[in-house]
Formats: structure tokens, C-alpha cells, sequence
């Protein structure tokens, strides 16, 4: 995967999704989601992520969007109050409520997390059980290196939350 680059997603529905607008999406069978992920908003989350990572400590930054006919639209990045380390982030209470009142506010969905690891990239146990979206399809990249080295060597990681239950994470190509 190429970090700029428009992600076609398929993932699979097993539940019920609690996004409204997501449910109404996987009825629809147009859960065939385009993520089109504009290069201002890359170039914000590598600029975010990395400045944290010059500090050697993970960063997590959301991507807001809005679906609509099988596309989902990242239109900005949220950057969560968090406590962050060389190797956890943990995102307080009231920074979850200011994120639901900005969501509501702008009437968008959170559509993906990224965030960094201090090596490899990978869907940790404790990304699987501290992600902060939880609905069938949601994504969640992860880059290596804290963002600050993108090579063949040391790619980002992209995984699609594929079953509710269980929180099954399944790594895409």
C-alpha cells in the first residue's frame, strides 16, 4: 500500500453496525467503499504523526469523513487529546465526548485510525483491544518507525476490522 493512494475497500458484514450511516451502507450493499483520502490530509497525519515521532512516542490521529453512495469521503483529520509514549497512547474520556460533539457538529463519521509503533508495522493486542472505532469495515493504518522511515523495508500496515465480535482485524494488501 502507497500512503496518497485511494483504498478500495469489501469488508465483510457480520453485525450490527452502531453508525447509523454505516448500517444503512452495508444494507445498500455499498459497502464496495471507495476511501478516497485526499493528499492535504496525508500530508497533515505524516506531518502530525512524525512530529511525535521526532519526540520518539506514538501519535493516533483519526480520519473524519462523510459517506455517500458507496464512497467515503475523508475530508480532515482529528487529532484526539491523548497520553502518549515510545510504545502506547491511551486517549482520555473527555477527548472521546469532544470528539463525538465535533462529529455531530461537522456530521461526519470517523472512517479510520492511524497511528505509529516505535518498529515494525502491525495490529497489535492492544490496538485490537484500544481501537477506537469499532464498526464492521472500519480501517486502522499503522506506520512503522514512528512515520519517520517509509521504505520498502519498513511499509505501513493497513488492517479492516472484519468481524464486530471478537474485534477480528484483518490485514489488507
Amino acid at each position: 500500500m502507497t500512503l496518497g493512494q485511494t483504498i478500495r475497500i469489501r469488508p465483510t458484514t457480520t453485525g450490527r453496525d452502531f453508525d447509523s450511516a454505516l448500517e444503512r451502507m452495508a444494507e445498500n450493499d455499498s459497502m464496495n467503499s471507495l476511501v478516497v483520502v485526499p493528499i492535504g490530509v496525508v500530508e497533515a497525519t505524516l506531518s502530525e504523526l512524525k512530529s511525535a515521532g521526532r519526540q520518539a512516542s506514538e501519535r493516533f490521529v483519526l480520519w473524519l469523513g462523510r459517506p455517500t453512495e458507496g464512497i467515503i469521503q475523508i475530508e480532515t483529520i482529528w487529532v484526539p487529546e491523548q497520553e502518549s509514549g515510545f510504545d502506547f497512547f491511551k486517549i482520555p474520556e473527555h477527548a472521546m465526548q469532544a470528539l463525538l460533539v465535533e462529529l455531530r457538529k461537522l456530521r461526519l463519521m470517523v472512517a479510520a485510525q492511524v497511528h505509529t509503533h516505535p518498529g515494525r508495522a502491525f495490529h497489535s493486542r492492544a490496538d485490537d483491544r484500544g481501537a477506537i472505532i469499532r464498526h464492521t469495515g472500519a480501517l486502522s493504518l499503522v506506520l512503522p518507525c514512528f512515520g519517520l522511515v517509509l521504505s520498502s523495508a519498513m511499509q505501513p500496515c493497513l488492517y479492516c476490522l472484519a468481524q464486530i465480535s471478537g474485534s477480528t482485524w484483518t490485514r489488507l494488501k
